[in-house]
């Protein structure tokens, strides 16, 4: 089978993101308003991480908490900006990142999943080859 640019769904290169993390409110007021002021250490959620998923495959994240799993999924749907590194999306996606957002417990994973898509206004059809 011959390999396609256009069988790669989501492609990542060297992605970061980073956040300020501050001891004291008023610190990141500070640093805000006064040049040069600088009371903040870099936490970093994702240090270059690189992935490509093709079209039919299935990926697993798994990780202790602060690893960044949501935070990549963030990322990919553009609900959170990169520090740095590049994400490129071929399709649509959409995110269930929450558990208590729209998510009904009396129902399987699939089910949460179709009862999201419908909430959207996503079609059911789906397009699989």
């Amino acid at each position: 089978m011959s390999e396609n640019k256009n069988d790669t769904v989501i492609k990542i290169e060297n992605l970061n993101k980073e956040y300020k993390m501050f001891a004291r409110k008023k610190d990141r007021l500070l640093e805000t308003i006064i040049p040069g002021y600088s009371k903040h250490e870099v936490f970093k959620a994702l240090d270059n991480f690189d992935v490509e998923i093709k079209k039919g495959e299935v990926l697993g994240i798994l990780g202790k908490n602060g690893a960044g799993k949501s935070t990549l999924l963030k990322i990919i749907t553009g609900v959170v900006t990169p520090t740095s590194g590049k994400v490129e999306v071929n399709g649509k996606i959409s995110s269930l990142l929450e558990l208590g957002a729209a998510f009904n417990p009396d129902l399987t994973g699939i089910q949460n999943i179709y009862q999201h898509r419908t909430s959207n206004g996503i079609n059911k059809t789906t397009n699989r080859e």
